[in-house]
C-alpha cells in the first residue's frame, strides 16, 4: 500500500521532534564541532525528506535552510519552520516554472561519496572536491564523516561496503 501525503508528513513530524530534542539536548559526539555537524546532518535529513515528499506529491516546498553558518540555536529554528510547513499542509504546486533538478539531500552526495570511496580516491580529496560541489550539499570536513557517509550509503542500497584504508 503506497503511503498518503498525511502518513508520510506525520512520519516527519516524528522526526522533527526527535532530532529538536536532541538538538536541545546538545547530544552526539564529544566536541562542539562533532556535535554541531551530525546536527546539521540531522537538518538536512528532514529537509531532505521534506523535498522528497513534496516532489512526490506534487506540492510546494519549504524553503532552503542556511546550513553553512549555523549553530544551534539556528538549527532548532530550521526545525520549527520545517514542522510548521509539515502541519499547515503544503498546498499543491500549480506552477508552470520548471524547476532545476538540484539535489537537497544527502542522498545524492552520498552516492558520490560512496563512488569516489570504492574508486580509491584519498578521502582528503574527497573532502576538497566536496567544497566545490553543489551548495545544497550538506559537507562534511573530517575523514570519518565521508566514511560514515559511504558506509551508509551502502548499507541503505544493499551494497557492498567502499575499501577502508585509503591514503591521504
Amino acid at each position: 500500500m503506497a503511503e498518503s501525503l498525511d502518513d508520510a508528513l506525520a512520519n516527519l513530524r516524528v522526526h522533527v521532534v526527535e532530532y529538536q530534542m536532541e538538538i536541545r539536548l546538545g547530544h552526539f559526539g564529544t566536541g562542539l564541532d562533532t556535535g554541531l555537524e551530525r546536527h546539521k546532518r540531522l537538518v538536512a535529513s528532514c529537509y531532505g525528506v521534506a523535498w522528497g515528499i513534496a516532489d512526490k506529491f506534487g506540492i510546494s516546498t519549504p524553503p532552503e535552510p542556511n546550513l553553512d553558518s549555523a549553530n544551534r540555536s539556528s538549527l532548532i529554528n530550521a526545525l520549527v519552520d520545517l514542522m510548521s510547513w509539515a502541519r499547515r499542509g503544503p498546498k499543491q504546486s500549480n506552477s508552470t516554472v520548471v524547476r532545476a533538478k538540484v539535489s537537497r539531500t544527502p542522498e545524492a552526495r552520498d552516492a558520490w561519496i560512496y563512488k569516489q570511496c570504492c574508486d580509491g580516491i584519498p578521502y582528503k580529496t574527497i573532502i576538497d572536491r566536496l567544497k566545490k560541489k553543489p551548495r545544497s550539499w550538506p559537507r562534511i570536513s573530517s575523514k570519518q564523516g565521508i566514511r560514515r557517509a559511504a558506509k551508509a550509503y551502502a548499507e541503505t542500497h544493499g551494497l557492498p561496503l567502499p575499501p577502508l584504508r585509503q591514503e591521504g
